[in-house]
């Protein structure tokens, strides 16, 4: 029988194990590289406990500072959160079915230094915390017609049904000034940053027809049902000015960034057709029920450009984060089209499930880049971007199956959903994934990284076999606790130890994911009598998710052919 050179590389690679093969002049040289260098150590779970009370505890936002030191907050029901001695809210404000916000500073060690209530009689929600300079600020919405002002304050009293909150905190845990901002609708502050003149801005949602946009403001008064808000609070405590933004439906601002040039990059949803794009807009139009919208101002106020990004049914915006000079939006879509627009997207297809994840890159002028969707075959929730110098995490909630790398610190889910931690590199090549959680469902809201230590934070229903030996808070306390977690090495294969081509997972059920530091070429699939049951051409992609559902289990040998060179591994199908 005459066997093509594919077929007796398969089947050298099958007997004699991992092999690189280059064709010379119709001849096959085959070279081991099974003594490659070292691998790096492994992933090591250095800390996970609970934080909490016995009632419902929801974390919104994280926060780090220069020293390592982690602040958190969110909202609460439970009457017995551990808040510590001198606290600048000891005990529960709220009464029956309402909830209090929270703050709390975890040092280095992980040890909780203070925590806060924060809140008063009414329902009270801290949605955002930032770090700068030694403060911490934090940014939500209030009920409450008490417990709120303190110090210096833009507004002394509650507008409307419910108003935003603005307020500062030393790192001590002293509450340094907080103020009510809005008008006699509904305002809530979505997100908060401080940049390097301790300029405070907020972003928001509004439906209040007064109390709102300052004199000259870029959009005087509110289109929709409700409008999206920005607002410039300078250090000492006074408003520089204040806009609405949105059109004749409905916004929401959810997130903000700032470049070290000092323009601000907002984004939300959008239900509007209309009072969204605006200048070097690269989609003009709206396209689905619920639209990203991205814009750009000066800080002064002025808007630059403006866009719309979507498909054709719903889009929710998670995060924005600026590296170098590219935006990253990350966000969630159920839109099988008008995501991605390139083919060399990490994903260019949507997978399936109740919604997939979505990451867009855009210059700073308001260019396309580049898109791709994220995630897998069940219910994929991304939530948080950490850039580093040379790549970035995402965290997510996820009950999608393969999804993590060979070199995972876990490889399955292990409960209903569990958290999804990714590193990307900036060629859009995926370094590294791993699921974390137990038995019950966890969600991956937040996640830092300094020195090599990365700290994840999020909400877990797992009863047990989920926080360390060392955890301050080691056993489930209510309907829903948060978790704080850090891991050391979760960087997965260093750039010189990795091997050019990765194929995971390994045994799979459904679906391959092939990566190489070389343009992906073609993939063939032998069986294990060497005949060619499938084969793909790659059109020049360093990764390409390959669907083997349709082949029987057994093993098989995978060829990727790259530019420079072809690489064969043996490989288990079993469901």
């Amino acid at each position: 029988m005459i066997y093509s050179a594919h077929q007796v590389y398969a089947w050298w690679a099958f007997k004699y194990g991992y092999m690189k093969c280059y064709f010379l002049s119709g001849l096959i040289l085959l070279l081991s590289f099974n003594s490659v260098n070292a691998l790096p150590p492994d992933p090591t779970l250095l800390y996970c406990s609970y934080f909490g009370g016995s009632h419902s505890d929801d974390v919104s936002d994280m926060a780090m500072d220069e020293e390592g030191n982690i602040y958190i907050c969110g909202t609460t029901q439970s009457l017995d959160l551990p808040t510590t001695p001198g606290a600048h809210q000891e005990s529960f404000a709220g009464g029956a079915g309402v909830y209090d916000g929270f703050v709390a500073k975890f040092n280095d060690a992980y040890q909780l230094e203070w925590c806060t209530y924060f809140g008063g009689q009414g329902s009270d929600q801290v949605n955002s915390i930032t770090y700068q300079n030694n403060h911490v600020y934090i940014t939500g919405q209030t009920g409450s017609s008490t417990g709120i002002s303190f110090g210096t304050s833009l507004d002394i009293t509650l507008g409307g049904t419910m108003d935003c909150f603005v307020a500062s905190f030393d790192a001590t845990g002293e509450l340094v000034w907080s103020t009510y901002f809005g008008g006699p609708g509904t305002d809530v502050g979505m997100n908060i940053l401080v940049d390097n003149s301790n300029d405070v801005y907020v972003i928001g949602q509004t439906n209040s027809l007064t109390g709102i946009a300052t004199d000259g403001a870029y959009q005087i008064e509110l289109l929709g049902n409700f409008n999206a808000f920005l607002l410039k609070i300078d250090e000492n405590v006074q408003i520089e000015w204040a806009t609405y933004f949105g059109g004749s439906v409905l916004e929401s601002g959810n997130h903000i960034e700032i470049d070290s040039n000092g323009f601000l990059y907002i984004a939300g949803p959008t239900q509007s057709p209309d009072g969204i794009a605006f200048g070097n807009s690269f989609l003009a139009s709206h396209q689905g029920s619920n639209d990203c919208f991205i814009s750009c101002f000066t800080n002064a106020g002025d808007l630059v450009w403006s866009t719309y990004y979507g498909g054709f049914n719903s889009e929710s915006v998670r995060d924005i984060a600026i590296k170098d000079s590219v935006i990253l939006l990350l966000g969630t879509t159920r839109s099988e089209s008008g995501i991605t627009f390139e083919s060399n997207s990490y994903q260019p297809t949507y997978s399936g499930g109740t919604n997939d994840g979505f990451l867009l890159e855009l210059s700073l002028e308001g260019d396309f880049l580049y898109s791709t969707y994220l995630g897998g075959t069940g219910q994929d929730e991304f939530w948080d971007i950490d850039v580093l110098d040379n790549s970035y995490y995402l965290t997510a909630q996820t009950s999608s199956p393969e999804q993590a790398t060979a070199d995972a610190f876990q490889q399955d889910v292990q409960g209903t959903y569990d958290a999804l931690i990714m590193l990307f590199g900036l060629d859009h090549e995926l370094l590294y994934s791993t699921y974390f959680g137990a038995g019950g469902s966890e969600k991956g809201i937040g996640i830092s990284t300094q020195n090599n230590k990365t700290v994840l934070i999020g909400e877990s229903s797992s009863i047990e076999g989920f926080t360390t030996a060392n955890a301050e808070e080691p056993d489930y306390l209510g309907l829903g606790d948060i978790y704080l977690a850090a891991f050391d090495n979760l960087v997965g294969l260093s750039e010189k130890n990795a091997p050019l081509i990765q194929i995971f997972p390994n045994p799979c059920s459904d679906a391959l994911m092939i990566q190489s530091d070389d343009l992906i070429k073609g993939i063939s699939v032998f069986d294990a009598t060497g005949r060619l049951v499938l084969q793909k051409e790659v059109f020049s992609r360093n990764a390409f998710r390959f669907d083997v559902h349709f082949l029987n289990d057994g093993i098989y040998s995978v060829l990727v052919r790259t530019e420079k060179e072809f690489f064969c591994e043996e490989i288990l199908i079993v469901r």
